[in-house]
């Protein structure tokens, strides 16, 4: 609570905050697009609004209405939540989400993690900026459900927990590892809450290990 506190208030917020800046850049953007290959102004700013609610619906129906979160190192920190149904899957989003804030604030958390994955992977990890790490994971999920890949886990209770390239600031694997070890997580097959997907022992003798250590 020290550490956090040194770095500023921490923010929390709802999914639907991330939603709404994502509906206004798009509503932007096609207004502005839509003024520079001449069409008249009434038309750029409602189409601007119509692509802007479309994408700001998508979102909530995507996120807003499950229980997932995202942490952003924004001033001194913000956690979006999409609320869900509540229960253990929010406590649990909660509780990854606070991981990565523990990841921001504790010296050495990030660097335990890495190790470990690389231990685990028995090679170094792969460190990209924060749009080219997003963009080659989103390639990679593609590419895994369609069947192109298969989905890697390099010996890791769940492939969420395995990902690479990262930015180097953060990782899942004490995030996803201490979530499931309170809340469980959801089966990466069924994407549905289950008590029985937990980490395994050494994996959990690792998120022991730096709660008590660092």
């Amino acid at each position: 609570m020290r550490r956090s506190n040194e770095l500023g208030r921490l923010w929390v917020a709802g999914m639907w905050l991330e939603g709404s800046i994502c509906a206004l850049l798009v509503f932007v953007a096609a207004a502005v697009f839509g003024l520079m290959r001449g069409v008249p102004l009434w038309f750029a700013i409602i189409s601007g609004i119509v692509l802007g609610a479309a994408v700001g619906c998508g979102y909530a129906r995507s996120f807003g209405r499950r229980a997932a979160g995202q942490y952003l190192r924004l001033g001194g920190g913000l956690i979006l939540v999409g609320w869900g149904d509540g229960g253990a899957e929010l406590k649990g989003a909660i509780v990854h989400e606070l991981g990565h804030r523990m990841q921001h604030a504790v010296p050495g958390l990030v660097e335990e993690e890495r190790a470990f994955l690389e231990a685990k992977m028995g090679r170094p990890l792969r460190i990209l900026p924060r749009p080219v790490a997003f963009l080659a994971r989103l390639v990679r999920e593609v590419a895994m459900a369609l069947g192109l890949v298969k989905r890697p886990s390099h010996g890791i209770f769940h492939p969420y927990a395995a990902q690479d390239p990262m930015t180097g600031r953060d990782y899942e694997v004490f995030t996803q590892g201490y979530q499931a070890m309170v809340y469980s997580a959801r089966n990466p097959s069924t994407r549905r809450l289950d008590p029985n997907v937990k980490p395994l022992p050494d994996h959990e003798s690792f998120v022991r290990r730096v709660l008590r250590e660092l």
